[in-house]
């Protein structure tokens, strides 16, 4: 009787054995698959940083540019201030201006990117109902002048079905 019992436990514990065997290649398999989406994962994210830390690099250069050219300007100006007649410090102010113009603009291109990253398209651009054949009708009479001179014709040809887009069409 016992011999019996020893051979089923032998054979129960063969079993589970087995069982966790399986259980074990299985667990290696997914622990590699997961390993492999991790490696992918990182790759992705050090790409990402790269090209992050390239952005800055770029913004920083082009923040620099104009911010030079305004100090540089100012510092002359405060160093040799009277020397300058009107029209010379007109064009040196107006040098300035130019810079702070381009940092502004540079600036709130930064901030625009920031809002799409962010999801907010909508603070950045106004959604209404446009009508193209009126704003094609604009185009065409500004180039009509210029076509006529060359001897050309333009010829367009519109459905007035699909004369609106936006927001509401």
């Amino acid at each position: 009787h016992r011999g019996i019992e020893n051979k089923k436990l032998l054979l129960d514990n063969r079993e589970l054995l087995d069982d966790l065997k399986k259980l074990n290649k299985s667990l290696e398999g997914k622990v590699r698959e997961r390993t492999a989406e991790l490696k992918l994962a990182y790759s992705e994210l050090k790409e990402l940083d790269t090209l992050k830390s390239n952005f800055l690099e770029l913004v920083s250069h082009e923040l620099n540019s104009p911010l030079a050219l305004i100090t540089g300007y100012l510092e002359l100006l405060e160093r040799d201030f009277d020397s300058f007649d009107k029209s010379e410090l007109q064009v040196l102010l107006d040098a300035v201006n130019r810079g702070a113009d381009r940092l502004r603009k540079i600036i709130d291109d930064v901030l625009d990117m920031t809002k799409l990253d962010a999801g907010r398209i909508s603070d950045i651009f106004t959604f209404q109902q446009t009508d193209l054949l009126a704003i094609a009708n604009n185009i065409l009479n500004k180039i009509q002048g210029a076509a006529a001179e060359r001897h050309l014709k333009i010829v367009t040809k519109t459905r007035s079905e699909e004369r609106r887009v936006g927001k509401e069409c």
